[in-house]
């Protein structure tokens, strides 16, 4: 497991040439500040700041990193403009949610049902006077009351019945709720209910503005009796096709099969308007590479 972790760190990209540097980082965060339970304010990004906690991986690794999630981060960022519509569903502490809001400047929504990471949510966008819209609940294909677990930091999820680590909170359909009024983004990261999210999507996915799902698909689909391929032929339903994208060459990549290395899938319904995007965008800048 260290090992995975501290090699991850070292091979990322946006580490060439500062790997010693990143590895420090690790290393002072464990032994100093998960130790002492010390919460750390660090620049995040060109224009933002963001507080990490132990409690919080996304945030600890953007410590190490830059970015978390390379690939799909590097993509929001060259794909998402000012005038555009960023909606977060699964925000965490808010470092996606910050890409829309502080960095981009767009229109963002932000879901997150966990009372901890909805706190810490809030806190990082007061921090960066970030106008967000914010929602303390989840999303799926229904509206209603579902179970969620309450101790699993970046892992809680929704529960098909009532658990002694589980509490009720709140649920509703993207339909019931976005106003897809101009070009959006949509990222969905729930721990294996992506596809209940999208099943609450039906009349959104229509809409010629929805461009781009961003989705997670691992094993956790498991636990809803779910496949890999369920969330691919739903997407597909309504015209999106699945890509992986290379930051460092600004390429999307078709993804062929549904059983991939990737865990965050770039669904896009008009390629030729995406492509043209992130080969129009402005060059960024993490760490010491520029994309």
């Amino acid at each position: 497991m260290l090992f995975n972790i501290l090699s991850g760190i070292f091979y990322n990209p946006v580490n060439k040439g500062a790997r010693l540097k990143a590895l420090v980082r690790f290393f002072k965060w464990q032994l100093f500040y998960k130790s002492f339970g010390t919460s750390l304010t660090i620049k995040y990004l060109s224009k933002s700041k963001l507080i990490i906690h132990k409690n919080f991986t996304a945030s600890t690794g953007t410590y190490y990193n830059g970015l978390f999630e390379f690939e799909i981060m590097a993509f929001a960022l060259k794909f998402l403009r000012k005038e555009d519509l960023f909606v977060d569903i699964g925000a965490n502490a808010g470092t996606f949610t910050l890409i829309g809001s502080n960095e981009i400047g767009c229109k963002t929504i932000a879901f997150e049902p966990n009372d901890e990471a909805f706190t810490m949510l809030k806190n990082n966008l007061r921090l960066n006077n970030s106008n967000v819209e914010l929602f303390n609940h989840c999303v799926g294909s229904q509206k209603g009351l579902v179970q969620f677990t309450s101790d699993m930091g970046a892992m809680n999820h929704v529960l098909s019945s009532k658990s002694f680590n589980s509490t009720e909170v709140y649920i509703d359909k993207i339909d019931n709720i976005c106003d897809f009024d101009r070009i959006a983004l949509v990222k969905i990261d729930v721990e294996g209910y992506e596809l209940e999210v999208i099943r609450g999507m039906k009349e959104s996915l229509t809409n010629s503005n929805v461009k781009v799902v961003i989705a997670e698909i691992n094993d956790q689909l498991e636990k809803y009796g779910l496949k890999k391929d369920d969330i691919f032929d739903e997407m597909k339903n309504y015209g999106f096709e699945p890509y992986d994208f290379d930051p460092i060459n600004s390429k999307l990549i078709p993804i062929k099969s549904c059983e991939i290395e990737p865990l965050n899938i770039i669904f896009i319904n008009d390629l030729e308007f995406v492509n043209a995007r992130i080969f129009n965008s402005p060059k960024i800048k993490i760490n010491n590479l520029k994309l």
